[in-house]
């Protein structure tokens, strides 16, 4: 913010109005003119005070529309400048990349999940038909589906069923309506942290695959439920996941496609 908007001096402080976000804005970029016309007062690319014909002197003085001229667009890079009279302001712009994670996604059938001694073990035990854990017996469970938005929002999509066990509550480990905290009545939200592998959900009983998979145990009631859970990401790729996660006594393991 600078002073020609009223800041006592140049420096980072709250944005100032009409540059402020507030503005209802639209855009329309014109491929063959190479042009990107930003409608809205105060809407903007890098500085505020960059506007056709001048740089600005004062927040009252803001057009209602801008008009960058687009030297270079690649689809995650772009260009623009603009004359100001006394010249010309250039901007250098990258792309926010969608999360690799933003889809929707599911376990990916017999043998997705199990657990072992070891990180993307599943020696121990793993759903399949050969137990009566397959996707035949467990229908509800396999049918879940993991939605991580590009926003950064997660949410457990159960539907009207889900496999619910003894220790939420149920007579017999079954299909049945999902059980608080794991029942998606939680506003969640994700990180993915490519560098260290891992996948942080937040919100308490959004989850990945089982309900009683946390970190350093399994659960034994719902209101052990932890306010977020970390898996590792052994692998992801455009289609494909597969998390693991230490629950203390031994690993779990999830494999999940995008939908």
């Amino acid at each position: 913010v600078e002073g020609w908007q009223g800041a006592a001096a140049d420096g980072c402080a709250t944005p100032a109005s009409p540059h402020d976000g507030s503005a209802a804005a639209t855009y329309v970029y014109d491929e063959a003119a190479s042009t990107l016309t930003i409608t809205g007062t105060g809407a903007h690319l890098g500085l505020a005070k960059v506007a056709n014909g001048a740089e600005l002197g004062s927040s009252s003085a803001a057009p209602e529309s801008v008009t960058y001229d687009v030297l270079m667009f690649d689809g995650d890079y772009m260009t623009v400048t603009m004359d100001v009279g006394t010249g010309w302001w250039t901007f250098d712009l990258v792309k926010d990349q969608p999360s690799p994670l933003a889809g929707t996604w599911r376990l990916t059938g017999e043998s997705a999940a199990g657990v072992g001694p070891a990180s993307g073990s599943k020696e121990w035990w793993q759903t399949n038909a050969g137990n009566n854990s397959g996707v035949d017996a467990r229908p509800c469970l396999f049918d879940d589906a993991y939605v991580f938005s590009a926003d950064g929002s997660f949410a457990n999509d159960m539907g009207t069923e889900t496999w619910v066990e003894g220790w939420q509550g149920a007579a017999a480990d079954g299909c049945a309506t999902p059980a608080s905290p794991h029942d998606a009545s939680a506003a969640a939200t994700f990180v993915y942290d490519e560098a260290a592998s891992t996948l942080t959900i937040t919100g308490t009983g959004a989850h990945l695959g089982l309900a009683k998979v946390a970190n350093g145990a399994e659960l034994g009631s719902s209101s052990a439920a932890p306010e977020s859970v970390t898996y590792d990401v052994l692998m992801l790729d455009d289609d494909y996941m597969t998390v693991t996660m230490d629950v203390g006594t031994g690993w779990w393991t999830f494999d999940l496609v995008k939908l």
